[in-house]
Parts: structure tokens; sequence; C-alpha cells
């Protein structure tokens, strides 16, 4: 499974923060027969404690799927160790 986040855009309010990301998400069988390509949204809610940010809340909501393996083997360094 490879994910790219992509264009996150965090708001913050004190010690409360939103944040939203577009994601990519590519999986593959390993065998390049089967696979999923991605795309959709974290909606995240955070708060800050003792310095550290946590989430509260997280959604993803998927904007396009694809049942169709990617092209290529991107486990092939993998599969040889």
């Amino acid at each position: 499974m490879i994910q790219t986040p992509h264009a996150t855009v965090i708001w913050l309010d004190g010690d409360h923060a939103r944040a939203h990301s577009t994601m990519r998400e590519i999986v593959s069988s390993g065998g390049g027969a089967k696979g999923i390509q991605m795309m959709g949204t974290y909606a995240d809610e955070l708060t800050r404690s003792s310095g550290e940010w946590r989430f509260t809340s997280r959604v993803f909501r998927v904007t396009t799927i694809n049942f169709t393996a990617p092209v290529g083997d991107c486990y092939k360094e993998w599969a040889t160790r």
C-alpha cells in the first residue's frame, strides 16, 4: 500500500485545530493481478494537551475508487529480500 497526502490545510484555534488533506492510495496484491486506486479526503479534529497534538476525530471520505491494478510492481524490490 502506498499513501500520498496532498494539499494539507490546518486551521488553528488555540488548543484546537482542524485539518483537511487530500489522499491518494494505491494498493496492490504484490503480483499485479489485483489492486485498488483510491482518492479521498481526511477531515481531522485535533486537540493540544500537555504540549502534544492528538487526533480527537478522523473521517475519510472516498471521492473516487478504481478496482484495477496499478501499472508496474511497486513491491518488486521487497520480494527479493
